[in-house]
């Protein structure tokens, strides 16, 4: 078995799942074991610098394969996860290196190992070092070369790997009982003590997943999952001691992804959440980078073939909305209700128009948004 230290880095859509899309495909990958994953880092562009901070880190693996057919199975990784090529160290939704083999040197049109790089780029060397701290690289410590480098500093940890939750729920008691649990899975946690700081604190931090309590002071959990499904597709999931069925009914109509009674099983719960996470993780591979189209949730931006795509604020939310439930039909009262309003009941030509207008931006991709005749819209992708 041989070992390779790959690079991992995103700057385009949800890095951070992603990443954790890629790292999941590797180990998926029959004849690939994956032996270590590195911290994750935000860290600013290298070579053009023109474009959004990355997020980056380091895999080690092991594989009875050569480099170059190691190299052509994280290729095929990056082409299912949206990676558009355009231009050298330009933007892209994912990108994965093969940066070193302490067990095979080589040097082809396709492949160099070690990478010719490697010892220039700290976004490299920082988290290679979380992995392998004593690894001789081109005859020297790692710590030496990562001691030459100028740009260090700039390099900022994540505070989580596995994502941010955010727990709503005015009995201060109960938060510290579901983050006794969640921590140690190595979750970042965020506070609130009522809807109002939620919906402040999912404005600022953009967690990926929300736990809920109903009965709140100030905004109650209902306004609170309405206010963030108006513009998110984040997973929510109601934590309450409202038990009846009208209740869950009620809580899945608004938008609510789970619903748990109090008293819980707090193993439960965090099974739950996992689960959560991983399906919201899956879908972001079919809708996040779409063959060319991607969605900066962080930015609010859309990126059509690497370049940014001036979209008003409903234009966004509607292709969020679309691209956010790829392959099912959406009848356009749905649409006008989760875009526009809750509660609003007007024009259902006003959807058309909308579609339209953002069918004429997308340019040939605009094709992916297909007309559900006497219904409404689905969005296709590829």
């Amino acid at each position: 078995m041989a070992k390779f230290y790959l690079s991992i880095g995103a700057n385009l859509g949800d890095r951070m799942a992603t990443l954790r899309q890629a790292v999941r495909l590797l180990a998926d990958t029959p004849g690939v074991t994956v032996t270590a994953v590195s911290p994750f880092y935000e860290t600013p562009p290298w070579g053009k610098t023109d474009q959004p901070a990355f997020i980056n880190g380091a895999v080690a693996v092991e594989t009875e394969w050569s480099g170059q057919e190691l190299l052509d199975a994280c290729l095929a990784i990056e082409r299912r996860l949206g990676r558009v090529r355009h231009e050298k160290w330009g933007a892209r939704t994912i990108d994965i290196d093969l940066v070193y083999s302490p067990d095979e040197v080589c040097q082809t049109e396709t492949l160099t190992l070690p990478h010719p790089y490697v010892t220039q780029r700290a976004f490299v060397l920082v988290p290679l070092r979380d992995l392998a701290p004593d690894l001789i690289l081109c005859g020297r410590p790692i710590g030496d070369w990562l001691d030459r480098l100028p740009d260090t500093d700039s390099i900022r940890k994540k505070d989580s790997n596995y994502g941010k939750i955010l727990i709503a729920d005015d009995e201060q008691l109960m938060r510290q009982l579901v983050i006794d649990f969640l921590k140690p899975e190595g979750y970042e946690i965020l506070e609130a003590s009522d809807g109002k700081e939620a919906l402040e604190i999912y404005d600022k931090e953009h967690p990926d997943l929300i736990l809920l309590d109903v009965m709140m002071p100030g905004y109650d959990g209902w306004t609170v999952c309405r206010e963030i499904r108006r513009e998110s597709t984040v997973p929510i999931m109601m934590l309450t001691a409202k038990g009846e069925e009208i209740d869950q009914l009620f809580a899945y109509d608004l938008g609510a992804d789970e619903y748990i009674t109090k008293p819980f099983s707090p193993k439960i719960l965090v099974a739950k959440i996992k689960a959560l996470l991983r399906r919201s993780q899956n879908e972001q591979e079919t809708h996040e980078a779409d063959d060319g189209v991607a969605i900066d949730r962080d930015a609010r931006q859309v990126v059509l073939d690497g370049k940014n795509v001036d979209l008003s604020p409903t234009e966004y939310k509607l292709l969020n909305y679309l691209m956010s439930n790829t392959g099912k039909a959406l009848s356009r009262r749905q649409i006008l209700n989760q875009v526009w309003n809750y509660d609003y009941y007007g024009d259902l030509r006003t959807v058309d128009t909308h579609i339209n207008r953002l069918r004429i931006k997308l340019g040939d991709k605009g094709r992916y948004i297909r007309t559900v005749r006497g219904y409404g819209y689905r969005y296709d992708g590829k």
